[in-house]
């Protein structure tokens, strides 16, 4: 597969989960609040 062709017909993917290096947990926190995010 390569970036212009998608994935596989049948092959569905999806974003699970990913990572960010942040260095300021607390407003890393407020500013995905602020765009809607939540945790639960």
């Amino acid at each position: 597969m390569t970036a212009d062709q998608g994935p596989p017909s049948g092959d569905a993917r999806a974003l699970d989960h990913y990572v960010l290096q942040i260095h300021d947990v607390d407003a890393a926190g407020a500013a995905f609040e602020r765009l809607g995010c939540r945790s639960d």
